[in-house]
């Protein structure tokens, strides 16, 4: 092997352990959350912008971020987490349909757990997910594909999901630990890309 392909190699090698640069920020126009531990999530104080709704963006850019969902349903168009952030949403005894319109972007971590929560997929939408273990303990309902993409993991561990709008992974994993319907649409798992679990 000559010296330029021994560097060349080595050069790989480092480049292998090097975690992928950022790539979600706060979108033009988005509201970013403000509130404190546990605030509610449809207090309009507790944002920059007001709450944002199934047309808005909300993004996520402190530390701990810990917002608690309010009676009823809620509706948020697409969400972005960026680098740095460890983002817990938590339902209450009350919550309904916690729906994500569009899309979720995350360099950081979430975990959506607690309550009476559902997740619901009622519209083609996209996880791009580069952060590992990411949690949804609630269980999926809705008939729309969720497409999942980046190098990152999510796992879904809610009992009693309905979903059957299927799912396509593109890259990353995807992993069902109790709340993969029986019904579920087709799931399309692309190469290098990984379905695992138990549900």
């Amino acid at each position: 092997m000559t010296s330029r392909a021994i560097r060349l190699a080595i050069l790989a090698l480092l480049l292998a352990g090097v975690p992928a640069a950022a790539q979600v920020t706060c979108p033009g126009g988005s509201t970013r959350w403000m509130g404190p531990p546990g605030g509610s999530w449809g207090a309009a104080a507790n944002w920059s912008g007001g709450v944002p709704g199934a047309g808005g963006s909300a993004c996520f850019n402190t530390a701990n971020p810990s917002p608690t969902l309010p009676t009823g349903n809620t509706a948020v168009g697409t969400i972005s987490i960026v680098s740095g952030t460890s983002l817990t949403v938590t339902g209450g005894a009350g919550t309904g349909n916690f729906r994500i319109v569009n899309a979720l972007n995350a360099d950081g971590t979430f975990t959506f757990t607690g309550g009476t929560a559902a997740l619901r997929s009622n519209q083609p939408q996209t996880w791009f997910v580069t952060s590992m273990g990411n949690r949804v303990t609630w269980p999926i309902n809705g008939g729309a594909r969720l497409t999942k993409t980046g190098s990152g993991s999510v796992i879904f561990s809610g009992a009693n999901s309905t979903h059957n709008g299927g799912f396509t992974i593109s890259a990353g994993e995807l992993r069902f630990n109790g709340s993969y319907a029986n019904n579920e649409g087709a799931v399309t798992v692309a190469s290098g890309a990984t379905l695992s679990g138990s549900g």
